[in-house]
């Protein structure tokens, strides 16, 4: 059974071409490549990069996941942006 590390508060999403979905967001806990983040709706996603970001005194994430939606819309659909994932090891 899959560990508890933190959660994370997926706050949007965009693509990079040739790497994959990034979600940016806020974690609490713990976040590294190889974590899987679990939705309430049933989707698993594997994280394979974080990035770190700092504004106004509020750390901010961009956790790399891999291409596996085809759209922005699809990625809507799942109903990934705005919620919140368990992050487990």
């Amino acid at each position: 059974m899959a560990k508890q590390v933190g959660t994370f508060v997926v706050e949007d999403a965009f693509r990079i071409t040739g790497r994959g979905w990034v979600l940016t967001g806020v974690v609490s806990g713990s976040a590294l490549a190889g974590n899987e983040l679990a939705f309430p709706n049933g989707v698993f996603l594997r994280i394979t990069g974080v990035e770190l970001i700092n504004m106004h005194r509020l750390d901010k994430a961009g956790l790399l996941i891999s291409d596996q939606f085809a759209s922005r819309q699809e990625v809507l659909d799942q109903q990934i942006i705005g919620a919140t994932a368990l992050i487990l090891e």
